[in-house]
């Protein structure tokens, strides 16, 4: 999309940015930069979330400051009013996600209501790798692993073993591992007035159970809940905007909660977002069995108040869902753009300048 269009359809609706650095061949910082936002068609009566990749820029210092007033002088220069921003999602970076200095904190110094968002590719990927760690035994299975895919990846030959294929599949299927030695089950003896061990931890399954498979579904649930809380933060602020939540909460419910959400947006909905609120409430509950309703998504509403024409009538409570619907879950667009940047800023090409690079990467 062109600059000018893009620039006309963020003025008109709320947004979201994305902002990732990495090294290039040259071993220059490229940040990417990409905004998330929404369109509304009424003649097709659609609304549609897009994420548009603005082109790489060139990063000398790694400062959180640095990354601010880039994106300041950017999306000055695309006509982009940065106050318009109601989100922002980055990586676990110190620099990016610091709570004291760091990016995410100087742009809600700007903007208030910009919501951060620690990417949830990136936590459920640092979840996955905390309960690796969770155990002794979990980490010298991994690295056996990791030894194993060395062993097999320094050899042809060994790595054609792996690939079972027809020839080697036979083979290979033929093989059969064998035991060292069966494991035997011993119990601690239980005498008069003695206190038993506990004897689960001397049999196969109940030890793995017990020393492996709960303290790393622990870790998992514990980091879920850490990592995951201002993802959690976000679904809290926004419930009274789901179809079953609503429907099912009492008026003056409805009048408590409208009222926080009122006085953390109000300076993109009225105090009339309560009655919209109760109207719509009433609209749903006439116009939907409860099934329905317990299947029906934010996204959803908003699909429903635009087909059925009924944007002017609940102007605040659609602009409550434009702004949920901005705000990212995952930074992948980013993460691709770099892999368009490996591909096109290449050993042959290491010499192309900064703008035709950023232009073959909005080409690509």
């Amino acid at each position: 999309m062109a600059p000018k269009a893009l620039s006309g359809a963020a003025k008109r609706k709320k947004k979201h940015q994305q902002q990732y650095s990495t090294q290039d061949i040259t071993k220059q910082d490229q940040v990417s930069l990409v905004i998330r936002y929404t369109t509304l068609d009424f003649e097709k009566k659609q609304i549609q979330i897009k994420e548009s990749f603005l082109g790489f820029y060139l990063l000398s210092h790694h400062g959180a400051a640095n990354y601010v007033e880039l994106l300041q002088n950017t999306l000055m220069k695309l006509d982009l009013n940065i106050m318009k921003c109601r989100g922002q999602g980055y990586d676990g970076a110190a620099v990016m996600s610091g709570s004291i200095t760091g990016v995410q904190k100087r742009i809600c110094d700007i903007v208030p209501n910009a919501t951060f968002v620690h990417c949830c590719s990136h936590n459920i990927n640092l979840v996955l790798c905390d309960a690796a760690k969770s155990s002794r035994k979990i980490q010298s299975f991994f690295d056996s692993v990791q030894d194993i895919y060395n062993f097999f990846s320094s050899s042809s030959p060994r790595w054609a073993q792996l690939a079972f294929g027809e020839e080697y599949g036979m083979k290979i299927n033929k093989i059969t591992l064998k035991k060292l030695s069966e494991t035997r089950q011993r119990y601690a003896k239980k005498y008069f007035d003695e206190v038993d061990s506990d004897r689960r931890l001397t049999t196969t399954d109940d030890n793995f159970r017990v020393t492996i498979f709960y303290p790393v579904v622990d870790t998992v649930l514990l980091q879920l809940r850490v990592r995951f809380k201002g993802m959690k933060t976000v679904c809290d602020d926004f419930n009274i905007l789901m179809p079953e939540i609503l429907t099912s909460m009492a008026d003056e419910l409805i009048v408590q909660s409208s009222y926080d959400f009122i006085t953390k947006y109000k300076e993109d909905i009225s105090s009339d977002f309560t009655r919209q609120l109760i109207i719509i409430k009433g609209y749903l509950s006439s116009k939907y069995q409860t099934d329905h309703l317990i299947n029906m998504s934010i996204h959803d509403l908003a699909d429903t108040i635009v087909k059925e024409d009924l944007t002017s009538i609940f102007p605040d409570v659609f602009i409550g869902i434009i702004i949920f619907l901005t705000i990212p879950v995952t930074s992948a667009s980013a993460e691709r753009s770099f892999s368009k940047l490996k591909l096109i800023k290449n050993y042959l090409r290491n010499s192309i300048g900064q703008e035709r690079l950023s232009n073959f990467c909005l080409l690509a």
